[in-house]
């Protein structure tokens, strides 16, 4: 039953938007057809479940619009998964507004393309997440997909961040700091930015000391141990500003992520 062929009752387990009322067998069906149109691997099929505006947003990526935005979406993933598949993980939910359903589902895949955005390369493992579509509808087709997943689980698995309790893991707490110590600066209007305890570096404990412990291992942040043991850090990433500047934000996961992908593909 297409959702405006009851527009004038409530209906029994639907959901209503613009007059329309999208029932819950409605919203079964349409998931089984998504997931059937997206492992297909062909674009067509899926930009076909889609109104011609459609607002494609997912986790980490730049919003995607359009029918051209879908097919664009599916052949970046066949391109770096050439054997994906998802799979529901449980039915649909429908809103309590009405407005929306949130659909779970789990994906499975060998990451033996590069993905771009946002550039990882292959590394010839599997990876298996699991996220939820948001959808929103318009005459029987999608209006809106908000893809969320989570990022962080899905960089570990193709070594663009570092798995949890490990060195890696440290040297990032140790970059987010430096770059923490930087944002409150520009919050504050301050040349330095205030220090650990929240007070100007002025006012606070020396700065930050490049060449020994000093606060570079400090536990400023509550439940935080220290980061780095002895120097290690140091000699490792070099003075601090030359860090940031040459390895910032997604360059640098980016970087690490080439780095851990094996040789030889």
């Amino acid at each position: 039953m297409r959702p405006d062929e009851r527009a004038d009752q409530p209906g029994e387990a639907g959901m209503t938007q613009g007059g329309q009322v999208l029932e819950r067998t409605f919203i079964n069906a349409f998931a089984e057809r998504w997931h059937e149109a997206w492992n297909s691997h062909d674009p067509s099929r899926v930009a076909a479940l889609c109104t011609t505006d459609v607002v494609l947003e997912q986790s980490s990526s730049p919003t995607m619009h359009g029918h051209a935005g879908v097919e664009a979406s599916v052949r970046q993933l066949a391109r770096a998964f050439s054997d994906y598949r998802f799979e529901p993980t449980e039915p649909p939910y429908l809103s309590a507004d009405g407005r929306k359903a949130i659909v779970p589902w789990r994906m499975h895949g060998t990451l033996t393309g590069p993905l771009v955005p946002p550039g990882f390369a292959p590394t010839g493992e599997p990876v298996t997440f699991d996220g939820d579509d948001h959808w929103e509808f318009r005459d029987g087709l999608l209006a809106r997909c908000r893809i969320l997943f989570d990022a962080n689980d899905f960089g570990v698995q193709v070594g663009a961040a570092p798995p949890p309790g490990t060195a890696g893991e440290k040297v990032t707490v140790w970059l987010q700091r430096l770059a923490a110590r930087r944002m409150r600066a520009r919050a504050h209007g301050e040349r330095y930015g205030p220090g650990s305890d929240g007070r100007p570096l002025s006012a606070s404990a020396a700065p930050y000391d490049r060449t020994s412990r000093g606060r570079l291992g400090d536990s400023s942040v509550e439940g935080a141990g220290p980061v780095h043991d002895g120097h290690e850090v140091v000699e490792l990433l070099g003075a601090a500003d030359g860090v940031e500047a040459a390895l910032g934000g997604h360059e640098r996961h980016q970087r690490v992520q080439r780095l851990q992908a094996p040789a030889g593909r």
